[in-house]
């Protein structure tokens, strides 16, 4: 008999599903595995034909094993006809196959010869008929056919996926906070550390170190670690300008220190309402149609920046570090554009058009209306520092004031000149008298003078020296106002 036989983990069928293996958790399905069966016929793949199975991964899912899915393939083939085959090594386990075909029924023995015809006798009785002969023997059992190959074993099954992570452990506690860094800026006089002046930056750990107090926000003294300066630029004014607040006047005049000359600039866009600032390198003021305006020495042109405030007075106007204050003259608002947008800080003391500018300890003096005392604005911060009050009377017509090493000079329409403690505003009259009206004042901390041009005068006025009588040009009446850049 003649039999097939396929070894795998499914019995032999149209479709094979996948197989699985291992005792642990299974993971999450693999593609399947598939096998399609087919008859082969005699050839060269089997000599008594078979059984053809393609087997491969189902990549689509769609259940079927497609042409470009089959992997490979495998042949069960039919056993052949012959002599008994010997007992083969039993292979293990698997299904029964085919039954082989049955041995070919042997033939009929040959009759027995007729005996020989006796001699005619006498013609008499029929003889008795002749026995009829033995049957031939039975021909032999044919032969069992070979087992049938063993089948292809299945295609292993794919691979689970990966199990899911274990629970991430437990974090571990929290470490003591530690020091806080602390930077301290205090303003450094002019000497060895900075020549023209300028900040102190000190920096270390709040932790108490030299018997301070640890995580109290202070840098105390002890909690130093390190210490640097930010000085001021120690180069002197080169160019002095002067205009003219009155409403009908645009005249913008240059005075060129080193050489002590005068000429003319390109005058102001509209009327001024104020003092003339200083960026330092350009000129600004504020005008009577209530924007702010640039001049640039090099091309000697004016440029519109930003709008402000509607005001309808003289004013008070300075800038400091990106930031320009405005003051309308006998009012206690100060407007402070911070370079994109404005807001106000409320003043205790109405303002005038005079004031000062203290770069290193980065203070702005606006001057009270009316009177020698100020307020002094803190410009890190643009709050209110402290207000001074004097109540000697100072003319209102008059941009005359200006701050250096911490004091503030004033002085009204006519007469001497009054310094005024920054701090405590303790006054004292200097005994010095720079002439003429209503002098505008600006000054230049590097050179260590303060200028002063009046309606008849200009002069260089150096506190504890006295004055130097520069070229005076241009008349601007008695409302001039004056800045430098350097």
């Amino acid at each position: 008999m003649k039999r097939a036989l396929l070894v795998g983990c499914s019995a032999l069928g149209l479709v094979m599903a996948s197989c699985s293996s291992g005792t642990g958790e299974p993971g999450a399905n693999g593609t399947n595995a598939l096998l399609a069966t087919s008859a082969e016929p005699a050839g060269a793949n089997c000599a008594s034909g078979g059984v053809r199975i393609d087997f491969g991964a189902d990549r689509n899912s769609n259940g079927a094993l497609d042409a470009d899915e089959i992997s490979g393939t495998s042949y069960v083939c039919n056993g052949p006809t012959g002599a008994a085959g010997g007992a083969g090594e039993v292979g293990p386990a698997g299904p029964t196959g085919a039954a082989g075909a049955t041995g070919a029924t042997g033939t009929d023995g040959a009759t027995g010869a007729a005996g020989a015809t006796g001699p005619a006798g006498p013609t008499g009785a029929d003889g008795a008929t002749g026995a009829t002969g033995a049957a031939g023997a039975t021909g032999p059992t044919g032969p069992t056919g070979a087992d049938g190959a063993t089948g292809p074993t299945g295609p292993t099954g794919a691979t689970g996926a990966t199990g899911p992570t274990g629970p991430t452990g437990a974090t571990g506690p929290t470490g003591a906070a530690g020091y806080n860094s602390l930077i301290k800026l205090t303003p450094e006089a002019a000497g060895s550390n900075c020549a023209a002046g300028g900040t102190r930056i000190d920096v270390g750990l709040d932790n108490g170190d030299g018997g301070g107090t640890a995580r109290n926000g202070i840098l105390e003294s002890g909690e130093i670690d390190s210490t640097a300066y930010v000085c001021n630029a120690s180069s002197v004014a080169t160019k002095l300008y002067l205009a003219n607040w009155a409403s009908s006047n645009t005249n913008f005049n240059i005075y060129d220190i080193p050489k002590g000359t005068w000429s003319a600039g390109a005058a102001l866009p509209v009327t001024s309402r104020g003092q003339l600032a200083t960026t330092g390198t350009r000129v600004r003021m504020y005008g009577t149609d209530n924007f702010v305006y640039e001049y640039t020495p090099g091309t000697n042109t004016w440029a519109k920046l930003f709008s402000g405030p509607a005001i309808s007075s003289f004013a008070h106007f300075q800038y400091l570090n990106g930031t320009t204050y405005l003051c309308s003259a006998s009012t206690s608002t100060l407007h402070v554009h911070n370079g994109s947008a404005w807001s106000t800080v409320a003043l205790s003391a109405p303002c005038s058009i005079a004031g000062g500018v203290d770069p290193v300890a980065r203070e702005i003096y606006v001057k009270t209306y009316g009177q020698a005392g100020f307020t002094v604005i803190n410009a890190a911060t643009n709050t209110v520092a402290r207000t001074i009050t004097d109540a000697t009377s100072i003319g209102e017509n008059t941009s005359s004031g200006a701050f250096f090493g911490g004091t503030f000079y004033t002085r009204s329409s006519s007469g001497n000149i009054f310094a005024l403690n920054g701090v405590t505003g303790a006054r004292v009259d200097t005994g010095q008298d720079p002439g003429g009206l209503y002098p505008g004042f600006v000054t230049d901390s590097a050179a260590g003078v303060i200028y002063m041009l009046s309606s008849t005068t200009f002069k260089a006025f150096k506190p504890g020296s006295g004055f130097t009588t520069l070229t005076w040009g241009p008349s601007e009446s008695t409302l001039a106002t004056i800045t430098l850049t350097y």
